[in-house]
């Protein structure tokens, strides 16, 4: 999807950066340029705003190698807004979201956009902006995305809450399997999958319930 030009900024920010975060230099040393290329609010696109969504901004990152930035964009605080990165490297990019809740960031990996136009992975339609944002986030759900949940039927808060706590529960699994497969002896690899258990019982449990 096209966003219309009235959203469209260019706003180099890579110097504003360095001078602003800590270690900003080292963290932007793999950086080209740091663009805020859109900005989406009442002005800009004609939609409504929120009490909790009053604009919603758009960051271009070029790397210089291909690699999610991750401790840059958790240096880059901006209160109160949602931000919308895209991180390209060559024919590649990838997008990166901060959002509203908690406090921290959800990414996507590196796909190939030689044919692809850069935001159509997103849904930028909406009532008003907070929806456009809810819109915008549930791309990054990729453990939801996994499932038969209908993410439309279902409100974002608990979508979020979802998602994470099935990351939780994968990430625990995987840490119990690679025990066991290290393991040598007989009893603790036993003791190991009582462990494993209930946690793949749990995880079952939650994706049956919301199919």
């Amino acid at each position: 999807m096209n966003l219309p030009n009235s959203t469209k900024l260019n706003k180099k920010l890579k110097s504003y950066f360095e001078r602003n975060i800590k270690n900003g230099r080292t963290l932007l040393s793999e950086v080209k340029t740091i663009n805020l290329i859109h900005k989406l609010s009442s002005k800009t696109i004609n939609i409504a705003t929120t009490p909790k969504v009053k604009e919603i901004l758009i960051f271009e990152i070029i790397l210089n190698k291909k690699e999610l930035p991750k401790e840059l964009l958790r240096s880059i605080i901006i209160p109160d807004i949602p931000v919308l990165y895209l991180l390209r490297y060559e024919d590649s990019c990838a997008y990166a979201i901060s959002l509203l809740e908690g406090k921290n960031h959800l990414f996507l990996e590196f796909v190939d956009t030689k044919n692809v136009a850069l935001f159509d992975f997103f849904d930028f339609s909406g009532t008003n902006l907070e929806k456009i944002y809810h819109n915008i986030a549930k791309e990054f759900l990729k453990n939801i995305k996994d499932t038969n949940i209908d993410i439309s039927k279902v409100e974002f808060k608990e979508l979020l809450e979802l998602n994470n706590k099935i990351e939780t529960l994968k990430k625990e699994i995987q840490t119990y399997q690679n025990k066991i497969s290290k393991e040598k002896q007989f009893k603790k690899q036993l003791e190991l999958k009582r462990g494993l258990k209930p946690l793949q019982k749990e995880l079952e449990t939650i994706l049956k319930e919301k199919e």
